[in-house]
């Protein structure tokens, strides 16, 4: 992952935290939906729920930003 990536996944974190999560935050996701199979590997599943922890959780995202 590159550091502007990178940037884009601080962003969101800081974003999401506003409940609901608002759908200029959820645009800085866009990039990555290419990614959204890997979330079937338990190891990055876990990986990407332990950074989101205390923001929010993949669920939360898939049902407010992948609609």
């Amino acid at each position: 992952m590159c550091a502007l990536d990178w940037c884009c996944v601080q962003a969101f974190k800081k974003c999401a935290a506003t409940k609901p999560i608002p759908q200029d935050c959820c645009a800085k996701l866009a990039p990555f939906a290419k990614y959204l199979p890997c979330l079937k590997t338990p190891e990055y599943r876990s990986a990407v729920e332990a950074f989101l922890s205390g923001t929010t959780s993949i669920d939360e995202v898939r049902t407010t930003c992948l609609v």
